[in-house]
């Protein structure tokens, strides 16, 4: 039984390793987008001009 959770574990690290890699390559995607603006909306926040700057945003349902 310890075998077969220790190949699920190998097997899930491997997907999120993936996963992950897969997500830094496609910079152009939401990812990269994200990764902008939240870098954007720090340099903001850092220099003072906008110290109460908020964004509203929402979570749109994926389908395929």
């Amino acid at each position: 039984m310890f075998e077969r959770i220790e190949a699920f574990r190998r097997q899930l690290e491997a997907r999120v390793r993936n996963t992950i890699e897969y997500a830094e390559r496609v910079g152009h995607g939401l990812v990269g987008r994200a990764g902008d603006l939240v870098r954007r909306l720090d340099a903001l926040l850092r220099d003072g001009r906008h110290h109460k700057a908020t964004i509203e945003w929402s979570i749109a349902s994926f389908n395929p």
